[in-house]
């Protein structure tokens, strides 16, 4: 049997439709080599749960069917990682054809000891091979696993297809937490000084636990521009920034210019 495995960063979704025929488009393998039936591929892609900030391995991705199907129907990247030349070649062959070399790689290599990265990943594979893949599953957010279960490993089993999610725990924010005086409503009391009676309408006050809100750095204040101070001059106690008239004869607007050009 031909053995599958992925893992999946995905950026786009898409209706289950969209992913049978991009799987039946590329479903290229020889004879002798046994994949993922599309139907198949279609129901545990989907319960993948795959989103924008998945990668996709395919270890023993053969003609790299599941890859390109998953790229092109949910815009992930991928990875995929084929020890039978013959079958790496198609691989090449199936990414430039589709399309999505620019996302995909293809690996010649042993799926088992290869090092590649990702976080969602599906194979069909034989159960001595799942066992020895285990360590790099484990390290997954989720997994699939289709006719076979990964020896040791607690799955759940949905028709041919075994599913694995990590129980990573997930982080908790710390949020403090104060107490507050709340007006919760208002009630009529009555007054009376022994001649006459008035109400006034009083706050009903609660005392409420509330999150601290966290306070916003403040921001820096924009430094003041530096803006040219302009010259003055003065003439009998006033100030001037300019001459008064054109005449070449008036003193005062020689003494003026004088002053503020250095110039008659």
């Amino acid at each position: 049997m031909k053995a599958f495995a992925l893992v999946l960063t995905l950026t786009t979704a898409a209706t289950a439709g969209d992913l049978l025929s991009a799987v039946e488009r590329n479903q290229t393998a020889a004879a002798d080599v046994q994949g993922t039936p599309a139907d198949q591929l279609v129901e545990v892609l989907a319960k993948l749960e795959l989103g924008p900030s998945d990668t996709l391995i395919d270890f023993g991705c053969g003609d790299a069917r599941a890859l390109v199907a998953a790229v092109k129907t949910y815009g992930c990247k991928g990875v995929g990682i084929e020890i039978d030349p013959e079958q790496y070649r198609k691989a090449k062959l199936a990414i430039e054809a589709a399309g999505v070399a620019d996302r995909v790689e293809i690996i010649l290599g042993d799926a088992t000891t290869t090092y590649v990265e990702g976080n969602v990943g599906f194979a069909y594979l034989w159960p001595d091979t799942l066992e020895a893949l285990a360590p790099k599953l484990t390290k997954l957010d989720r997994f699939a696993s289709y006719q076979h279960a990964v020896p040791g490993l607690a799955m759940s089993r949905s028709g041919d297809t075994w599913f694995w999610k990590s129980e990573k725990p997930q982080p908790v924010e710390q949020v403090e937490y104060t107490t507050e005086r709340v007006v919760t409503g208002y009630r009529q009391v009555k007054h009376c000084n022994g001649r006459q009676c008035w109400y006034t309408n009083e706050p009903i006050y609660e005392t409420r636990r509330v999150p601290v809100k966290k306070q916003e750095p403040a921001k820096p204040k924009p430094k003041p521009v530096a803006r040219a101070t302009q010259p003055v001059a003065y003439w009998g106690g006033r100030a001037y920034t300019g001459r008064v008239c054109n005449s070449r004869n008036c003193t005062m607007c020689n003494s003026i210019a004088s002053q503020l050009f250095g110039t008659r």
